[in-house]
């Protein structure tokens, strides 16, 4: 990719390139579990499931207070959410329900809002999610005080200019 575009716009590239009926999103600080595939495949056959979820482990490989507090808080959001919302730290979404909706908002330059104006839309055109609470993924995000504070301030900032200062998103999928 030529020009820093963002991750939304990096993983719509992938996509297009994909031959699979199911597409697979994972960050790069995710490691999954050696059994995942064979315990997902299950759900993967299933096809009026469009999109899988699973949570974080809640162990967590740095023992600091502010990489634990982010692991149990992301831990804990998608537990929370896991029927609402997608998480592209690991998912996996069926390439036609994918490229039905276009796919991640390219205009969301920073990953801190692209996975849920996606699921939103996935959600909107009737995509059917599923959880995966037998797999645990581990997140090794390693935080400090001042990542933990730029970290939720990008956040606040990014979620703002996503979700406030573009309430058309919000009115044209929401549910």
């Amino acid at each position: 990719i030529p020009e820093r575009r963002g991750p939304s716009f990096a993983r719509n590239i992938g996509s297009k390139e994909a031959n699979f009926e199911n597409l697979v999103f994972l960050d790069s600080d995710i490691i999954v579990p050696n059994d995942c595939f064979i315990k997902i495949n299950g759900l993967l056959d299933d096809k009026s499931i469009s999109v899988i979820n699973c949570p974080v482990s809640s162990d967590m490989p740095y023992k600091n207070f502010f990489s634990q507090y982010a692991n149990i808080f992301f831990r804990y959001s998608i537990l929370k959410e896991a029927h609402n919302m997608i998480f592209t730290s690991f998912c996996i979404i069926k390439a036609g329900c994918f490229n039905k909706v276009g796919g991640f908002a390219e205009h969301v330059l920073y990953p801190y809002a692209d996975d849920l104006i996606l699921g939103w839309k996935l959600r909107h055109n009737g995509c059917k999610f599923a959880f995966a609470k037998n797999i645990e993924v581990q997140h090794y995000k390693k935080m400090s005080a001042l990542k933990s504070i730029l970290y939720w301030l990008f956040h606040a900032y990014y979620m703002e200019k996503y979700f406030i200062a573009e309430k058309k998103i919000i009115s044209k999928f929401a549910m």
